[in-house]
């Protein structure tokens, strides 16, 4: 991605315009000239009682990072999105450039279709797999690094394209309802849960590629992870095996395995 910010031509902008007025899609790439885009639609703003069962939730277990950061739809959500792209280029992290904004909707580069996921499922070599799960490692303390969070960072947000780790979907701003630190912690959390068993190996082997990563961390960031490897270390107890339990549970207990190994960093 090259993180510049580019101009559509009137021409673009008009076939864009049509293909809006021909689609129920609120996500769609479309091609123009050369090269293809994103088009993004606004979207309204979801259920207030998700957010209040989460709260809830988040409390019960005394674990701040479960917080959800409110994301308000519509143009609000769009506003947001777009002052924090802008923010994340300018600061050089790999997200997609804004090329166009309306009142009604966005137009940004196109990151590829293949997410992180996609790529460590396809990937049977254990090595290359390992490789490319720790170039996402490298690219989110980077991130941080350079006083920056990202947001929902589920595997289906972290996309991969031509070998390189590009972040996606920016609705809602975390730092604001929890502090920097805390959201730093949150977008490590939210990875940890959505990638560590596509991995295929051990927590201990989990926990020693991921250690020198979060090592670099502030004490702020690295507290926080012990923290809820304290809190919900006890998921390493749910079942190991997909059948039947289905894929949810299997994530939550292997990313449960290495948040209780997090515990070392303290």
């Amino acid at each position: 991605m090259s993180g510049a910010q580019k101009e559509l031509s009137m021409e673009q902008i008009t076939k864009i315009e049509q293909m809006i007025s021909q689609t129920n899609q609120r996500v769609f790439v479309l091609q123009l000239d050369d090269s293809s885009i994103v088009v993004k639609r606004q979207e309204a703003a979801r259920p207030s009682w998700r957010y209040a069962i989460l709260r809830g939730f988040s409390r019960l277990l005394r674990e701040p990072l479960l917080m959800p950061a409110y994301v308000p739809g519509g143009e609000k959500a769009q506003a947001i999105e777009v002052s924090r792209l802008k923010r994340l280029a300018r600061a050089e992290v790999p997200v997609p450039a804004l090329l166009h904004e309306t009142t009604d909707w966005i137009a940004i580069e196109y990151a590829g279709s293949e997410n992180l996921g996609d790529v460590l499922q396809r990937i049977n070599d254990v090595d290359q797999k390992r490789a490319v799960w720790t170039q996402a490692l490298q690219a989110i303390l980077d991130t941080h690094k350079k006083n920056q969070n990202l947001s929902q960072v589920f595997i289906r947000n972290v996309m991969y394209n031509e070998g390189r780790v590009v972040f996606i979907d920016f609705e809602d701003d975390p730092e604001k309802s929890m502090g920097l630190a805390r959201a730093q912690a949150r977008d490590w959390l939210f990875f940890l849960f959505g990638s560590v068993w596509m991995l295929n190996i051990s927590a201990d082997e989990a926990f020693q590629l991921l250690s020198p990563f979060l090592k670099q961390e502030s004490k702020e960031v690295q507290n926080a992870l012990t923290h809820s490897g304290k809190v919900l270390g006890w998921l390493r107890f749910l079942p190991k095996k997909r059948k039947p339990w289905g894929r949810d549970v299997i994530a939550a207990q292997n990313a449960g395995a290495v948040l209780h190994a997090l515990r070392k960093l303290s």
